[in-house]
């Protein structure tokens, strides 16, 4: 109840424009209650952002199954989608909001849709990676 609470609160204020500073490892409550994110990493100030470019971080797409994966690659590359085939599948690399669009565009071409599996990273991992990426841990400049 005590979290439940505190997020109110912390909600209520900022809609009457106070400002507060949370410090919190748990991305998926701060994702509930801010806007703008600082992260902090070692001391140094790794990037500050807001929740919205912070949650595109993650990387999105979709996997499905259609009658003519082939024929449908097509059709959504000429409709401007990042797609790929991979293995059996169809990977459309879109954000969660272009769902309605692909699906639609699929679905207006006679495709039949078998199978659509989200596939996604959460905000945790997403942020981690970032983080390992800023280190340049892993880079070869």
């Amino acid at each position: 109840m005590a979290t439940l609470d505190l997020r109110r609160i912390i909600t209520s204020g900022a809609a009457k424009g106070t400002t507060f500073i949370v410090s919190s490892h748990i991305l998926s409550e701060l994702e509930k209650i801010s806007d703008d994110i600082i992260l902090i990493n070692g001391g140094q100030l790794v990037f500050q952002t807001t929740m919205a470019e912070l949650r595109g971080l993650g990387e999105q797409n979709y996997e499905l199954m259609t009658d003519d994966n082939s024929r449908a690659l097509k059709v959504l590359l000429n409709e401007g989608f990042k797609a790929s085939l991979q293995g059996e599948w169809l990977r459309v690399d879109n954000s969660e909001d272009q769902l309605t669009a692909f699906v639609e565009t699929l679905l207006a071409n006679h495709f039949k849709l078998l199978d659509i599996t989200h596939q996604g990273m959460d905000l945790e991992t997403a942020t981690l990676h970032y983080i390992h990426d800023a280190k340049g841990v892993g880079r070869h400049d």
